[in-house]
């Protein structure tokens, strides 16, 4: 996929308009550079996210708030469930084994609750969806930064058998954020191209 397909793809599942998707086009095709692409792409993304909070800033908050509450009820559920540390007990082989195996369960049951979590406030808030989603993974991401199980697996790491648990811990503290993504924006966009023939969303009408 080119560069203005990506840039093109990610304006659309952003809610922006396609006339500046076909004015970006033109002009690249024209010779401007990819970093100006990429540049107007995030601009573009900026101003709908921005146009929605100036317009509908109480339902940005409620879908905000609701993300959160689902996301919290989420990680209390899966914790209260035992899963997947049951997995640790049940799994016949090392530790090191059994630990990678409830570690992968735990990531995928993570991405499969964001992604659900995020479709059910992007189906109640679609006016919004772009702001909240993308305000809910700004808004969390700093976390990242300040999390004390990363900075003590990093720095273990002159010692190779943490490389594995450093790098489970990333995907771990990543995998919300892309679900939302998935969730929130990417599965309503495919669901809107379904709605209207499941042609290419992206692609360019045929010339005659």
């Amino acid at each position: 996929m080119t560069s203005i397909e990506l840039a093109t793809r990610a304006l659309r599942i952003c809610g922006c308009d396609d006339a500046l998707a076909g004015d970006l086009a033109e002009e690249y095709a024209a010779g401007r550079s990819r970093r100006w692409l990429w540049a107007q792409t995030v601009c573009a993304v900026v101003q709908e996210v921005t146009s929605q909070l100036r317009h509908h800033p109480v339902l940005v908050v409620r879908a905000v708030l609701l993300t959160w509450a689902f996301s919290t009820a989420l990680s209390f559920a899966s914790h209260a469930a035992g899963l997947p540390r049951g997995l640790l007990y049940v799994v016949p082989s090392a530790f090191f084994v059994r630990f990678q195996v409830a570690s992968v369960t735990w990531i995928v049951l993570l991405f499969v609750g964001y992604v659900l979590t995020a479709w059910v406030t992007a189906t109640l808030h679609s006016q919004v969806r772009v702001a909240a989603i993308l305000s809910v993974v700004l808004l969390s991401t700093p976390a990242m930064a300040v999390d004390p199980e990363l900075h003590r697996l990093w720095a273990n790491m002159p010692e190779v058998r943490f490389v594995p648990y450093l790098v489970l811990h990333v995907v771990e503290q990543v995998t919300p954020r892309v679900a939302l993504i998935v969730g929130g924006l990417v599965l309503p966009f495919l669901r809107q191209g379904s709605t209207r023939g499941g042609s290419d969303p992206t692609s360019a009408p045929a010339s005659h």
